[in-house]
């Protein structure tokens, strides 16, 4: 998806950040050292691969400071993210079985280990008293 020069301007994020980068004489390695990105990243923004940059936030985030810098207008980036995105919904967290005696299950065979070891020494103790 190229743009000429009086051609219609280009439509998708990627490409309009792309050509909104080689307008501006940017190497894909100068704007992901501005960004704080590594290069496979800012190629994924150009690439509209969101998905590698987890929850949609962070692609709102990476969107309009790309925009921002290359000189797109980031507003309207971001509302073409919102209109291309899937909505998803937020997983609820799953809870965990709760069981309240794991610590005290863990904990039982040592303390009984050392409750036998302290009962078997004392009667050798009281063993050896008595003769």
């Amino acid at each position: 998806m190229t743009a000429d020069a009086g051609g219609p301007p280009l439509s998708g994020i990627g490409a309009r950040l792309r050509g909104a980068r080689e307008r501006a004489g940017l190497t894909l390695a100068q704007v992901a050292e501005q960004l704080h990105l590594d290069p496979k990243s800012v190629l994924a923004l150009e690439a509209e691969e969101f998905a590698t940059f987890g929850a949609p936030v962070f692609s709102r985030g990476h969107i309009r400071r790309y925009g921002d810098l290359v000189g797109e207008k980031s507003d309207e980036l971001v509302a073409l993210y919102h209109e291309s995105a899937p909505v998803l919904m937020p997983n609820a967290p799953r809870l965990l079985a709760f069981d309240p005696f794991v610590r005290v299950r863990r904990f039982i065979v040592p303390s009984l280990l050392a409750l036998i070891g302290v009962l078997l020494l004392l009667v050798a103790w009281w063993a050896l008293r008595r003769h």
